[in-house]
């Protein structure tokens, strides 16, 4: 049998090439649709043998108000189960951008205890470009795994932190919207979204989890 394991955050296309015939490798696609944008910027192709981890749904609460809210243990360790992620698993997880939604998928990971996990350099394009092989878009078959997810201190800050620390200034806060978004010369692309939930619920800004 032949493991790998990541110990970097990044690894190359390269490194994902030389390392496919690991017993223990999953490789998922973390791709969602840009924010703002065109709407059929869609890849139609993957990685051979990729996944679909399903940002959107399948990893978030979807019963919360906000979209992409982080969801629980018990839903993480279902889902990544469905995925046939095992507590041994080496992950690579890319999306069809370059570098966009897959970071996410990476610090989910992490934040749920598995360290096992790196994000495809590049992506899917830079896999392209390498002429690698590719695949039309389909959804596996695997077997059920046997992951567990452990929510780990130390990966999240809620309203009540970020609030201390503007006033503490023990922390840099950085704001990771665009510069026309941060300025206020940009419409957010969810406003319309957020005005409603501020309309039926009494607005608090918070981060939930």
């Amino acid at each position: 049998m032949k493991n790998s394991v990541i110990t970097t955050p990044l690894v190359s296309v390269e490194w994902l090439f030389e390392h496919l015939d690991s017993d223990n490798l999953v490789i998922l696609d973390a791709s969602i649709k840009k924010v703002v944008g065109s709407s059929d910027d869609e890849n139609k192709v993957q990685i051979p043998g990729s996944r679909f981890f399903d940002l959107k749904s399948a990893f978030s609460n979807t019963s919360a108000p906000f979209p992409s809210t982080f969801p629980c243990e018990e839903q993480f360790t279902l889902e990544a189960r469905k995925l046939g992620i095992n507590s041994d698993s080496a992950i690579v997880v890319y999306d069809d951008k370059g570098i966009y939604s897959s970071a996410r998928a990476w610090w989910m990971f992490k934040a749920m205890g598995h360290d096992n996990v790196a994000v495809l350099n590049g992506g899917l394009p830079e896999w392209l470009n390498a002429g690698y092989a590719k695949e039309t878009k389909t959804n596996p078959k695997v077997s059920e795994g046997d992951f567990v997810a452990t929510l780990q201190d130390g990966y999240m800050k809620f309203f009540d932190d970020v609030k201390q620390a503007s006033k503490t200034q023990s922390h840099t806060i950085m704001d990771a919207r665009s510069e026309g978004r941060f300025n206020g010369a940009e419409q957010e692309p969810q406003t319309s979204t957020l005005y409603s939930i501020k309309k039926s619920r009494g607005f608090r800004l918070r981060c939930f989890c």
